[in-house]
């Protein structure tokens, strides 16, 4: 209770072990409050697999209400998990029940061995943090463990929104340069691709891949990943073909790790009046960067043309004077 009153407190129950779904009332009681509460204090919603995974919310008590006012961009809430239990979040509208996208960002902190929960409103209004939880042993789906309701007035625009990450993106330690702030890349009016560069450790390689949102078709010569040894930093270049919106997925490994990449991170974008021909980017290896080696000739093209009327096909490229090229 938060005010002088009287309260009816209702209690539910079920058989556990029955197909039952639906709870009834068991014992009802009056909490009658005659001092004014200094501190009042609410929960968050809370499931029983919450206190099954044996949980425990660090940041904020004694709360059920996040507010995010005048300038804040997100809520942040900390939790602490057994080692064996994952998180995963998602931020909800409450008046359409829409789910935000870009709106979530949880991870877990080895350094503070916790997980961090953040959520940016991309409006005012009120909302839903729904936090789901399992055993990373367990094959199953995650289930609803806690949700708290964020207030958000006053969000700056653009509001801040999240790119999708996975949790190799924090155990490999990389950091997103650029773009800051968003899960959204805008290629309107004649731009031709967007860029994305992340900085990783020595140890770490990335691969990226274009897909249409639409069908999960990869786009073919449309991602050039390459390590800029003069910056020292990862460039993610991403062209779409044609309009739409498309899937910027950048996987990453460790170098020493034979197994597979996996996916780390991806961007949306949204490809707006795209140029014809589309850019595209022939496949390369890392060397062609680390030897300063450029194509002349056909530029902006995976593929090339073969002439009507000749005997053969022409590329062109330039290299230092210490390099030699073979074919």
């Amino acid at each position: 209770p938060n005010t002088i009153s009287k309260y009816k407190i209702t209690i539910f129950g079920k058989r556990d072990n029955t197909d039952e779904v639906k709870y009834s009332a068991a014992v009802e009681l009056i909490l009658d409050v005659q001092q004014k509460i200094k501190n009042p204090i609410s929960y968050p919603k809370t499931w029983a697999k919450f206190f099954d995974l044996n949980l425990n919310i660090i940041s904020p008590k004694n709360t059920h209400l996040i507010n995010v006012h005048n300038g804040m961009t997100h809520a942040e809430i900390l939790i602490q998990t057994p080692d064996d239990v994952e998180l995963l979040g998602r931020l909800v509208y409450v008046d359409n029940a829409e789910k935000i996208k870009g709106g979530h960002e949880v991870f877990y902190d080895r350094h503070k061995k916790l997980w961090r929960c953040r959520f940016a409103p991309n409006t005012d209004g009120t909302f839903d943090a729904q936090i789901s939880a399992k055993k990373k042993s367990d094959s199953g789906s995650y289930t609803s463990v806690v949700s708290f309701k964020i207030d958000a007035k006053n969000i700056l625009t653009p509001p801040l929104s999240y790119p999708e990450t996975w949790p190799k993106f924090f155990d490999l330690n990389l950091n997103i340069i650029s773009p800051k702030n968003t899960h959204l890349i805008n290629i309107h009016n004649g731009m031709t691709h967007a860029k994305i560069l992340i900085q990783t450790p020595d140890e770490v390689a990335l691969l990226g891949r274009l897909v249409h949102t639409n069908d999960r078709e990869k786009i073919k010569g449309a991602d050039e990943v390459f390590y800029d040894r003069h910056k020292k930093l990862w460039r993610c270049k991403f062209a779409p073909n044609v309009n739409g919106i498309f899937d910027a997925q950048i996987s990453a490994k460790k170098k020493s790790d034979n197994g597979s990449y996996a996916c780390v991170a991806s961007f949306k974008i949204d490809a707006k009046n795209i140029p014809t021909p589309a850019l595209s980017y022939p496949k390369t290896w890392q060397i062609f960067h680390d030897l300063d080696l450029k194509i002349e000739a056909p530029k902006n093209r995976a593929a090339v043309t073969w002439p009507n009327n000749t005997s053969y096909s022409e590329i062109r490229m330039s290299a230092p004077d210490n390099v030699i090229l073979s074919c």
